[in-house]
């Protein structure tokens, strides 16, 4: 066998720096890492290894040892590699895979700003590469751009079953799938962008951004322009400071008018470009207005659940609608509801008015309820922003009712204690938490519920608020 045959040949020829190596191969090649490794380290000290040998052996290496969890050491053994592959013309591109397989390397081990900023080395050194038919070329750059959509997704808490981890020495692979030759190849563009992301959500400056703009001047797929603004306004909502929300609020509804064209098969969201602006009649149709509605609502409940005593600003909402020409009669109509106007008998109003009532004090717990169910029916397009932020602000409520106004309820020895439950169940959140407060209150209330909304309510409740 091939282990017979070297030992037969170390006798010979001992330290020789190809069959130390070769033993290492066959060894790793036989699953046998941990009798490899000290042999491939020991071929890596050898002078006379050859450069292409070398880079080889790097790899292995550092594949074993990051199967093995010791992801420092990965990290060390790839970028040894891509050292040695600077010099070597015929390797370069190999050296470009092993350095992103440490930036990988350096992500396992939670060294996040050193991994983003060789994850831009490699986007650099990658410009100088241009795709081709040759499949290795393009099992580098599909590899490198997966690699970074899988650390942003990771980094943001989100898992893609179309995203699989990225296994180690992926980028380095020079023995590629051919099918990678029907694969896509996006714009580099789309992953300065992701890292530049990435970035922002650790709150640091490496200056990845800068270098992000310096590589495409801006310029991104469509698919990339709407995922910015997704981000840009979840940003807004997380920081919880609304006073330049519009302007986000106009960009997200022009990325969805974009999402629309593009399920029409209208427009390649991959082509580099940007969004269109809304058209003339958008404000025309009464189902963007419930989403403008929607959208300010959920601002609005966010805003009071953070700070209630902080006014609303809607002033400058109302200005930043006027500049985009969005300041319709009805929309004016919903701010000054939001203001503490009469509403219509529309839905949004009332929900407005809800939420003003809930601003401006303790309500009975009959109003209460009504205006928890307005809410909750209201937030239901903005679920996935609002849900927390409206079950922070309707639960202090509901515990103030049933500790100071508890001959509202009828039985309110049963009553209360059943909804104080419901309020501190740590198992109920979100949407969930208010379907299930207002289903028991119910019970101790005048309140009428249709078949509907009990069925909504119960939908909610066993479907944790979906």
């Amino acid at each position: 066998n091939a282990l017979g045959v070297l030992d037969s040949a170390d006798k010979e020829f001992p330290n020789d720096a190809l069959l130390v190596n070769q033993r290492a191969k066959v060894l790793f090649h036989a699953n046998r890492d941990l009798e490899a490794l000290p042999i491939a380290k020991h071929a890596l000290e050898l002078p006379s290894l050859p450069i292409v040998e070398f880079i080889y052996c790097c790899r292995n290496a550092g594949i074993a040892v990051a199967k093995s969890g010791d992801w420092e050491e990965a990290e060390r053994l790839f970028l040894l590699g891509a050292e040695r592959a600077k010099n070597s013309g015929v390797l370069k591109r190999m050296g470009i895979g092993l350095m992103s397989d440490a930036a990988f390397a350096l992500w396992k081990q939670e060294q996040f700003a050193r991994s983003l900023s060789i994850f831009a080395d490699v986007l650099d050194a990658l410009s100088s590469i241009p795709v081709t038919e040759d499949i290795r070329i393009r099992h580098l750059h599909a590899t490198v751009r997966h690699s970074i959509s899988w650390i942003h997704f990771n980094a943001r808490g989100e898992h893609s079953a179309n995203i699989v981890e990225p296994f180690p020495g992926m980028c380095s692979n020079q023995d590629p799938n051919e099918g990678i030759k029907d694969h896509r190849i996006i714009d580099i563009s789309a992953s300065w962008d992701l890292l530049a992301s990435t970035e922002r959500i650790f709150g640091v400056n490496i200056g990845i951004a800068e270098r992000s703009q310096r590589a495409t001047g801006g310029k991104k797929p469509l698919l990339m322009v709407v995922y910015s603004r997704t981000l840009a306004l979840e940003s807004t909502v997380q920081s919880k400071d609304f006073a330049n929300f519009i302007p986000k609020l106009i960009a997200m509804l022009e990325a969805f008018q974009h999402s629309k064209a593009v399920k029409d098969g209208k427009v390649d969201e991959w082509a580099i470009g940007d969004l269109p602006k809304l058209p003339d009649t958008y404000w025309d149709n009464p189902e963007n207005l419930i989403l403008i509605y929607s959208f300010m609502l959920a601002a609005s409940i966010i805003c009071t659940a953070n700070n209630q005593a902080v006014p609303l600003p809607i002033d400058r909402w109302r200005a930043d609608l006027t500049k985009a020409s969005a300041l319709s009669t009805q929309v004016d109509q919903f701010l000054n509801v939001l203001n503490g106007g009469l509403p219509d008998n529309s839905f949004p109003q009332q929900a407005a008015a809800a939420l003003f009532a809930l601003r401006n004090g303790n309500l009975s717990p009959v109003e209460l309820w009504k205006a928890s169910f307005r809410l909750l029916n209201a937030t239901m397009e903005t679920k996935r922003l609002v849900e927390t932020a409206l079950a922070d602000l309707l639960v202090p409520h509901w515990l103030f009712s049933t500790k100071n106004q508890r001959f509202a309820f009828s039985i309110p020895a049963f009553a209360c204690p059943e909804i104080e439950r419901c309020c501190l169940d740590n198992s109920l959140s979100g949407l969930a938490k208010i379907a299930k407060t207002l289903d028991v209150a119910a019970a101790y209330l005048p309140v009428r519920l249709s078949p509907e909304a009990k069925q909504m309510l119960s939908s909610m409740i066993q479907h944790g608020g979906e």
